[in-house]
C-alpha cells in the first residue's frame, strides 16, 4: 500500500513536471512567436514606408514628366537635377543627423567612463589620504612611546641613584654607629 502511494506520487510528480515543462514550452514559443511577429510587423512598416516612398517620387516624377513636356529639354535637365539634388540633400541629412547621435552616444559613453575614472581616481586619493594620516597618526604615537619609555627609563635610573645613594648613607651611618659602639 505505501509503495502504491510512494508510486502514485511520484507518477503524480512526474505529470506536474511535464505540465510545468509543456506550459514553459508553450509559453516560450508564444514569446518566440511574438517576436517574429513584432519583427515581421516592423519590416512589413519598413517596406510599406519605402513603398509609399517610391511610390511617392514615381507620382511627383510623372507630374513633373506631364508638366514638363511642354518644356525644353534644358528645363527637364535641370527639374531632374533639382530633385536628385534634393534626394542627396534629404540622404545627407539624415546621415548627418545619424553621425550626430552616434557621436552624442560615444560622447556619452566617454563622459561616463570620464566620471567613473575621477571617482576611482578619487577613492583612491582618499585612500592614499588615510593610509599616509594613519603612518603619520603611528609614527606620532610610537615617538610618544619612545618619549615616554625613555622618561620612565630616566625616572627609573634616577629612582635606582636615590636608592642607592639612600642605601650608601644607610650603610655609612650604619658603620659611624658600629664605630661608635666600639
Amino acid at each position: 500500500l505505501m509503495q502504491a502511494e510512494v508510486e502514485q506520487e511520484r507518477v503524480a510528480r512526474m505529470l506536474a513536471e511535464e505540465e510545468q515543462k509543456r506550459a514553459e514550452d508553450e509559453a516560450m514559443a508564444r514569446m518566440a512567436a511574438m517576436k517574429a511577429e513584432r519583427e515581421r510587423a516592423e519590416r512589413d512598416a519598413i517596406s510599406h514606408m519605402e513603398a509609399l516612398k517610391l511610390e511617392r517620387l514615381r507620382m511627383e516624377r510623372e507630374a513633373a514628366e506631364a508638366q514638363n513636356k511642354s518644356k525644353t529639354l534644358e528645363q527637364e535637365t535641370a527639374e531632374r537635377l533639382e530633385m536628385e539634388k534634393r534626394l542627396y540633400e534629404e540622404r545627407e541629412a539624415r546621415l548627418a543627423r545619424e553621425n550626430e547621435e552616434r557621436l552624442e552616444s560615444e560622447r556619452q559613453r566617454f563622459m561616463e567612463r570620464e566620471a567613473s575614472f575621477a571617482a576611482e581616481k578619487r577613492s583612491l586619493f582618499e585612500r592614499e589620504e588615510e593610509t599616509a594620516a594613519k603612518r603619520a597618526e603611528d609614527e606620532e604615537n610610537l615617538r610618544l612611546q619612545m618619549a615616554q619609555a625613555l622618561r620612565q627609563a630616566e625616572l627609573d635610573a634616577k629612582g635606582r641613584r636615590k636608592a642607592e645613594e639612600k642605601e650608601r648613607i644607610a650603610m655609612s651611618r650604619a658603620i659611624a654607629a658600629e664605630h661608635e659602639r666600639n
